[in-house]
């Protein structure tokens, strides 16, 4: 046995037997103060509670990103995260016995843990109701859930978690203060001890200094190394008290490396982007996603001790977000900047900086998670280009759309009196067809008189002269009835042509309204390709589909209608013409009758009385053939009006081909997704104020080009589109450009809209946005 291995009370019996009382009591004393040590030792070597609370936390936080992650995925991947609070492992043991023993010990988180446990079913309750949202397909409910409801459960249960894990500690604490103290006073008592020694013997205080001495201040020291960062263990092997403290102190060092073990695994399982920094805001620790985000190669280790200008922009000297944190020891949320890495890679990130506190509420440094928004911020800006063109793409058919009706409705009001024309001239025909009938009849009756008065020709000599005279004259008026006729006949001919060169027009815009209704399908076909993204061109070329259904529709009712008329002038043409041989014909009878009055001339003289009838006779010939110059001058206007109408019908149907025309431009221009202006972004966030309905609002300027911006609000805003507002910028270098500029709301998404200016902007932009560290989308 070992000098060393024997028990201060056996040594003290030994070595000074006449101080053996005062030896003995001191040791009851010791032994005493020992054992309480080693009480406060077994409560340190517990497994701590606020490790498995701030285990939680972070599990929430993972549980928050998934939920999250589900709502950026529009809900195509399905929900992986618990929705009852019961089944998670925190629910199990909160709502569980595993707390008893916490609370029985620490009375004052009962409270806690009771409120703790109803914002924790809140929580995954929200998570519940925001899948039922996203399943309905109402992701803008969902994404409300997640910001109203979600998000403020969350910061709740982090607060009262952090809370907890505060009276834990503060708990932690003062027992380890109360064993710091008896240690101190189990310090003193072997000093005592020691003193009293020497009195009694020097050989008794060179084995205590080389027993106890020795080993406390090795103790010590490593005491002093663990405080520096360095958990090695105390190399003394002794049996007797300061062994068994020694042993102790060990386990102790054991514990406090295993809860930094586990802290610092915790750190490595965070999978986004994370860094640590100290109070001089040099970087303390670095994960591999946050070296990936920002171009870095090497391994993290490489990386500590740099500063936080140094990291992120290489520059020691620069100040970042890190030291605005520490200075104003606020936290900073959702900090989006656009910039380019160590790589080249132009990177659009969100940060969350937040300071870091010890127990003592002293500041000891900060961390940072960054949200690596890249890929979702193309994403958006495709669908913001997409929602534009499809707006302007939509107001532009919109009236074209009522142009082509306007001229529809010309077209119709035309044609109708196109037909009421053709109706006029085919009763007017009928009326020359009754009166060359009664001319006819007239002649019929002047050839029976002519026949009466065959044996009183001699008589009637000087009065058949005349008659023979006017004959002559009847003659001449019927060949200019004969020549009138014919003249309308060639007019019907030349209206008939008219109207077939209407109906070859009408097909032709059969032809483009088929074409239009083709294009029309196959940019709904697109916009089913596009999903989400081509909702809103889907329904335009929905109603461009029905636009053109409409054209075709209207297009057979005026063919119908031009077939009615061409059927009108084809029968007016058969009844002119018949009224032309009818004319021959009268002609033929007039100068035979003529020639029969040559023949009686000699005769006539006689038939005085007969002939007076044929005078008469003669006279309302005469009339009849005057009605019938009138009615077909009549005929002859009307073809004339109809062939004017048919011009002017003919003028808008080119207008709707036109109209065609520039329907199909703009399905061309709705299936492209290229901008008319190029569009820049901006890497840091520049705000600027927006005036609409008399009130004025914040917003930061996203993107902008000659022709409108994007902006984004830090809620959504009262916005809708078509609505009017005012752009007013204080700060270069867009003071300028954004000096009281008038612009139309195009779309809203969110908290997000996209602008058109009212005129556009002037000036060198892509040397303003390059001055600030933008570039070209």
């Amino acid at each position: 046995m070992r000098l060393s291995d024997i028990s201060i009370k056996k040594k003290l019996v030994v070595i000074f037997l006449l101080g053996m009382f005062v030896v003995l009591a001191f040791m009851l004393i010791n032994i005493r103060e020992l054992r309480l040590i080693g009480g406060e030792a077994d409560i340190l070597s517990r497994p701590r509670q606020d490790t498995m609370l701030l285990a939680a936390e972070v599990g929430h936080l993972q549980w928050a990103s998934r939920v999250q992650k589900y709502l950026l995925d529009n809900g195509k991947k399905p929900l992986d995260a618990l929705l009852d609070g019961h089944k998670c492992a925190f629910g199990r043991w909160l709502y569980g016995p595993g707390k008893s023993g916490l609370e029985q010990e620490l009375p004052a988180l009962e409270p806690l843990f009771r409120e703790l446990g109803e914002a924790h079913l809140a929580l995954h309750e929200s998570a519940a109701r925001l899948k039922l949202a996203m399943e309905n397909g109402d992701s803008a409910q969902a994404r409300r859930l997640f910001e109203d409801v979600t998000m403020p459960q969350l910061k709740k249960v982090q607060e009262i978690l952090t809370t907890a894990r505060g009276e834990i500690n503060t708990s932690f604490a003062g027992t380890v203060e109360k064993l710091r103290a008896k240690i101190r006073m189990t310090t003193l008592l072997d000093m005592s001890m020691g003193a009293l020694t020497v009195l009694g013997c020097c050989l008794a205080l060179w084995l205590l200094v080389r027993g106890i001495s020795t080993p406390l201040a090795r103790l010590k020291d490593h005491a002093g190394r663990v405080a520096e960062g360095e958990f090695s263990s105390v190399p003394i092997s002794q049996g007797d008290e300061v062994g068994q403290l020694a042993e102790a102190f060990n386990i102790m060092v054991r514990h406090i490396k295993e809860k930094l073990g586990i802290s610092q695994g915790i750190m490595r399982g965070i999978t986004l982007p994370f860094a640590a920094f100290d109070v001089n805001c040099r970087l303390a620790y670095v994960n591999r996603a946050m070296l990936n985000c920002w171009g870095h190669s090497g391994q993290p280790e490489d990386y500590l001790g740099q500063t936080a200008g140094e990291f992120y922009y290489a520059d020691a000297q620069r100040e970042t977000l890190c030291h605005q944190v520490m200075a104003e020891r606020r936290e900073i949320l959702n900090y989006e900047v656009t910039r380019e890495n160590f790589k080249g890679e132009v990177k659009r990130v969100a940060m969350d900086v937040s300071p870091l506190w010890d127990l003592d509420g002293t500041l000891i440094g900060c961390f940072t998670l960054h949200r690596d928004l890249t890929e979702i911020h193309a994403q958006q800006e495709r669908i913001a280009a997409l929602n534009e063109r499809i707006y302007l793409s939509a107001d532009e058919a919109r009236d074209i759309s009522g142009r082509q009706t306007h001229a529809f409705e010309q077209l119709s009001e035309q044609l109708r009196t196109t037909g009421g024309m053709a109706e006029d001239q085919a009763k007017a025909s009928l009326d020359a067809a009754q009166g060359i009938r009664s001319m006819a009849e007239t002649m019929s009756e002047v050839a029976a008189r002519a026949g009466r008065a065959a044996g009183d020709s001699k008589s009637a000599e000087e009065e058949a002269a005349g008659g023979v005279e006017v004959v002559r004259q009847t003659i001449a008026c019927i060949a200019k009835v004969a020549e009138q006729t014919a003249a309308v006949a060639k007019d019907m001919e030349a209206l008939g042509a008219h109207a077939a060169g209407i109906g070859r027009i009408l097909g032709l815009i059969t032809d483009v309204a088929d074409q239009t209704n083709l294009l029309a399908l196959n940019a709904a076909i697109e916009a089913a390709r596009a999903g989400e993204a081509g909702r809103g061109f889907a329904v335009v070329a929905d109603e461009v589909r029905k636009l053109a259904e409409k054209t075709m529709q209207a297009t057979t009712e005026v063919a119908a209608a031009v077939q009615a008329i061409q059927q009108g002038v084809d029968s007016g043409g058969a009844a002119t013409e018949r009224a032309v041989e009818l004319t021959r014909q009268t002609t033929q009878l007039a100068d035979s009758s003529g020639e029969r009055l040559n023949r009686i001339l000699d005769v006539s003289r006689q038939a005085a009385d007969t002939v007076a009838g044929i005078a008469h006779a003669t006279e309302e010939q005469a009339a009849v053939g005057g009605e019938m110059l009138e009615m077909i001058k009549s005929i002859s206007d009307k073809a004339r009006d109809t062939t004017d109408n048919m011009r002017a019908s003919d003028g808008y149907v080119r207008e709707l081909s036109k109209l065609s025309g520039e329907l199909k431009k703009i399905i061309d221009s709705m299936r492209s997704e290229r901008r008319a202006e190029p569009r820049y972004l901006l890497r840091d966030p520049y705000r600027l104020n927006v005036v609409f309905g008399g009130r004025e609002v914040e917003a930061t300027l996203a993107d902008v080009s000659r022709s409108g911006a994007r902006l984004c609000f830090a809620a959504p805003p009262a916005l809708e589109g078509g609505a009017s507002v005012v752009l007013h910028a204080v700060a270069a270098p867009f003071d300028t450009l954004f000096a009281d500029r008038e612009a139309r709301i195009i779309w809203v998404d969110g908290p997000q809209a996209g602008l058109a200016f009212a005129e556009p902007a002037e000036g060198d932009l892509e040397a303003i946005i390059r001055s600030v560290g933008g570039d070209r989308a």
